[in-house]
């Protein structure tokens, strides 16, 4: 027998550091799950808030569950992604308008035209914008790596 199965302590410490973790990473989905549309919202609600199972929710809504599980997931990655993370973090860097492209198309999932239309712009300005976010992801990922290999080579490693 292994000495964490033979240490109570340390095997209900995992556990609770386990559900600690689960617990934030749902209050995490739920707070960013406001940037969505309503249906989504309502649908991350009903799963991580109301503890629906999705074969209940599927029957709700008249959709098989294998393909509510796929929304689901396809959703909470979007939320949880890098990307996600680096819009919610530049809120109040970046103009109103870029914010809310990024918003609507990159976090909610609205389509380019749609997000033209909602925010009255052009779609070639909401391609701009779009593409703008991406640029700014991938230099300051650069700069990280950058300043990763710097520490390293500080470190001698």
């Amino acid at each position: 027998m292994s000495s964490v199965i033979s240490n109570r302590g340390e095997v209900s410490g995992l556990f609770d550091r386990r559900r600690r973790e689960h617990a934030e990473l749902r209050e995490r989905i739920l707070h960013r799950c406001e940037l969505l549309e309503p249906v989504d919202r309502a649908l991350l609600e009903s799963v991580y808030e109301r503890d629906m199972p999705i074969v209940r929710l599927a029957e709700i809504r008249g959709e098989p569950p294998w393909r509510l599980r796929r929304r689901v997931r396809m959703l909470v990655r979007r939320l949880l992604s890098p990307l996600a993370t680096f819009i919610i973090a530049n809120e109040g860097n970046w103009e109103p308008e870029r914010w809310q492209v990024a918003r609507r198309h990159l976090l909610a999932g609205c389509e380019m035209r749609r997000t033209a239309k909602e925010l009255g712009l052009t779609l070639h300005r909401v391609r701009q914008h779009v593409y703008a976010v991406r640029t700014l992801m991938r230099e300051r990922e650069r700069e990280q790596q950058a300043s990763g290999e710097k520490v390293r080579r500080r470190n001698g490693e």
